[in-house]
């Protein structure tokens, strides 16, 4: 995983977010999207704080 952090205007972040997606083909080569707020996005979402990615992305999947 690599984390990228873009500070052009010098502000302080107190909170980073991560997050985990998915990118799911089934056999017909078809991708699976979600949309939400006028956008598709890969299904995912948070991960909690101490949480293991892999665990992560297992329990926002079962949520999608």
């Amino acid at each position: 995983m690599i984390e990228i952090i873009k500070n052009n205007i010098n502000v302080d972040y107190e909170n980073i977010v991560t997050r985990v997606k998915a990118l799911i083909i089934n056999s017909k080569n078809e991708l699976l999207l979600g949309y939400s707020y006028y956008e598709y996005q890969f299904p995912g979402g948070h991960v909690e704080g101490g949480e293991d990615l892999n665990f992560a992305l297992k329990r926002e999947l079962k949520e999608e």
